[in-house]
């Protein structure tokens, strides 16, 4: 049983059990999220804030420059990001820690990984949450996952919370059937 699950097939739906960022678009089942190049980042996220240990599945496509996946955000600053971001870097995949503790907001780790996805092309994604540990797969939406990249947040900031999409100004991202179980 899906502890979550979202087709993104509704609008309505969308706007009730999400927070809503300026970008965020539903067409033909799929959620595009593309903000204004002048306007910085923006985090749309679940109104779920009870996920602990989980596994996070999502069809991606990086229309342009990056996608990302927000894993247990427990407030508008305040959230763990995996982040493939071919723009600045095609070999490695971005572990962000967005958290007020830190003098600049926020702590960046970068994974070297064969496995990343190109633009223009849907693939699935995987991450799996263990405690303050993240494990990342991917793969073709029809093919089989292989492994991408393992991430272990030495601070252990978050433990539980919501899970979303993030998009900077000037990338933008395509997601469909985000779906959330058991880890």
């Amino acid at each position: 049983m899906a502890l979550y699950e979202e087709p993104f097939d509704d609008p309505a739906r969308l706007a009730r059990d999400w927070i809503v960022a300026p970008g965020m678009a539903i067409r033909n089942g799929v959620l595009s999220f593309a903000p204004d190049w002048n306007e910085g980042f923006c985090v749309g996220r679940t109104r779920r804030h009870d996920f602990s240990d989980f596994a996070l599945t999502v069809d991606v496509r990086i229309v342009r420059s990056a996608v990302a996946m927000v894993l247990r955000a427990v407030g508008p600053q305040e959230y763990y990001m995996v982040q493939f971001d071919i723009a600045n870097n095609s070999n490695v995949v971005w572990f962000h820690t967005f958290t007020p503790a830190v003098d600049e907001g926020y702590r960046l780790d970068l994974v070297p990984s064969d496995h990343i996805p190109r633009e223009g092309e849907w693939y699935r994604m995987k991450t799996v949450a263990e405690g303050n540990t993240f494990t990342v797969s991917l793969g073709r939406p029809d093919g089989m996952l292989q492994p991408c990249a393992t991430w272990i947040d030495q601070h252990n900031t978050y433990t539980q919370g919501a899970v979303g999409l993030w998009e900077h100004g000037g990338e933008a991202g395509e997601y469909r059937a985000l779906r959330v179980e058991q880890a």
